[in-house]
């Protein structure tokens, strides 16, 4: 791993957390990309993918995430894949007033 991709990880939070989801995804994706196995990243992902009603790409996270991990966060990991599924088909709506 090159010295310079953990700040990929910790720009992208930064950026998150200021409200600026578009950069943070570039970050996480660049991080990712020499890290493809660290699951908060891809948590980050998921939910900068749910916030963008991008249903396909928040699916692809939350399975990267319990093939990644099965055993932690079972419950956590299983409630964002059924709910990546159901906007995916249609069977739910994202609501900005939620924190969706």
């Amino acid at each position: 791993m090159k010295p310079f991709f953990p700040a990929y990880f910790n720009l992208g939070t930064l950026e998150y957390e200021i409200g600026d989801p578009k950069i943070a995804k570039d970050y996480f994706i660049k991080y990712l990309k020499a890290n493809p196995n660290d699951i908060e990243a891809r948590e980050f992902l998921f939910d900068i993918f749910r916030k963008e009603k991008n249903e396909k790409s928040a699916y692809e996270q939350a399975l990267k995430i319990l093939d990644k991990n099965p055993g932690k966060n079972r419950g956590e990991n299983r409630l964002k894949t059924q709910r990546a599924h159901r906007l995916r088909t249609g069977k739910m709506r994202l609501h900005s007033s939620c924190g969706a």
